[in-house]
């Protein structure tokens, strides 16, 4: 009987030693199978999202007048049909597009106006003139460099936005600088009381109301976006 119970009681080790060797699941792990599913499924959607967002936003652009974004740009400005003929010959309706391409007519105006002090100081024997000429010149130059600048803010690389806040500042910033050289030289001739000075300040004009145009258009860009439902990009 001793025997019997003996091997009952060996039984029931081996039993007990058998259920020990069982695995047991963690809860963790089973954690981890529930949410590595959940999250694949959300960077999914996620993802989708963004594309249909970055789709939905080409297609309203694509989808928007010519003839309504250039009106709609230029009414921002103080001289909006010097803007709107500057525009006609768009092929894009984004009005971010729009504004560079109205920085272009502004660098092109100022390259023209830059040859001008050299036409007129052959004109002149007045060695003080011929040097306030002179510096006409050079802020010409750098004007047109400010707006190349300003350009060169909007050359952007995939995901890169166009404008952003901080860009608008900057190009404001030199915006203005540009228009503050204009006026410097057209003081210079005061100064020298020269009769150049009206025959300076008119072949300003041009390039005046272009840079004055690119201040008012930048400053209120978001205006334009806002009324297309559009962001900057």
């Amino acid at each position: 009987m001793n025997s019997i119970n003996t091997l009952k009681g060996y039984d029931k080790v081996g039993h007990v030693e058998d259920q020990s060797s069982i695995p047991k699941k963690n809860p963790k792990h089973k954690l981890l199978i529930i949410l590595i599913p959940a999250l694949i499924l959300l960077t999914a959607i996620i993802c989708l999202t963004a594309t249909l967002i970055i789709h939905n936003t080409s297609t309203t652009k694509s989808k928007l007048p010519k003839s309504n974004s250039i009106t709609a740009v230029c009414s921002l400005t103080n001289y909006p049909q010097s803007c709107i003929s500057s525009l006609q010959n768009s092929t894009s309706a984004d009005p971010e597009q729009l504004f560079k391409l109205y920085l272009q007519v502004s660098v092109h105006s100022l390259k023209n106006l830059s040859a001008v002090p050299q036409q007129l100081i052959i004109k002149v024997n007045d060695p003080r003139v011929k040097s306030a000429l002179l510096d006409c010149e050079s802020l010409f130059n750098d004007a047109v460099e400010e707006i190349k600048g300003s350009m060169s803010l909007m050359n952007v690389g995939q995901g890169e936005k166009m404008l952003t806040v901080n860009k608008i500042n900057y190009i404001k910033t030199w915006i203005s600088g540009a228009m503050t050289n204009l006026e410097t030289c057209l003081d210079g001739l005061d100064e020298m009381d020269s009769s150049l000075h009206d025959v300076m300040k008119t072949s300003m004009v041009n390039s005046n109301e272009f840079l004055s145009n690119s201040l008012a258009i930048v400053g209120k860009i978001d205006l334009v976006l806002d009324q297309f439902h559009l962001t900057m990009h």
